[in-house]
């Protein structure tokens, strides 16, 4: 997570789903004052595996004022393909970048003074269990009365890696001929609901 202090939201954050993170899976909607709710940029359904993880989702640095009809409608549907393309036997890793845009300028502020985004983005790279990455899926949202709840209509808010990397002045892939591929792995250890420990393992391969 990257953190900005001025606008009091998140610049980006990334997380990492696998069929490990996203295990026993439990969605909620809370709300933010009248006109927004706590927008997820991690969200606490992908989190579930243990209850540090899924307490982390809920810090305020995570949280943005989002449109209710965003929030319930694509960005849920979008969150839900996310932690569904995690859980196929072809996929490795799902890697996610998400966070705020400021493409018009915002008069006014939300709860605990934090800037109201214009807009949303997603980065979704996929990464295969033969190590190789499909092309990014990125998405742009208007933070506003969007309907629809489908598949379909998050389609309608896609977009390129180029324009993401344009407008949030961010690079989220680079091009590394000369780059050997490295392997990084990780073991994550908590605890679930009834002070079991539990584990979730991540195996990421970088290469070029």
């Amino acid at each position: 997570m990257s953190f900005n202090h001025q606008t009091r939201n998140a610049n980006w954050v990334y997380e990492i789903l696998n069929r490990e993170t996203i295990a026993d899976n439990l969605e909620e909607v809370a709300r933010f004052g009248d006109d927004y709710q706590r927008g997820h940029l991690a969200a606490a359904a992908n989190h579930r595996w243990c209850r540090e993880a899924f307490d982390d989702t809920n810090m305020n640095d995570n949280i943005v004022p989002q449109r209710q009809n965003l929030n319930t409608g694509p960005w849920k549907t979008l969150e839900t393909e996310c932690r569904r393309t995690a859980a196929a036997p072809n996929i490795c890793n799902v890697h996610v970048y998400s966070g705020p845009l400021y493409l018009r300028q915002m008069v006014h502020q939300g709860p605990q003074g934090k800037l109201v985004p214009s807009h949303f983005f997603k980065v979704i790279i996929e990464e295969n269990e033969n190590r190789t990455v499909n092309q990014p899926k990125c998405y742009v949202f208007p933070n506003g009365n969007l309907q629809g709840e489908s598949l379909g209509d998050v389609h309608h808010h896609e977009t390129t890696i180029e324009y993401i990397q344009n407008v949030s002045r961010m690079t989220f892939i680079q091009f590394r001929p000369n780059q050997e591929p490295m392997e990084i792995t990780a073991l994550l250890r908590g605890e679930n609901r009834n002070a079991v420990i539990c584990d979730a393992n991540i195996q990421v391969t970088i290469s070029n």
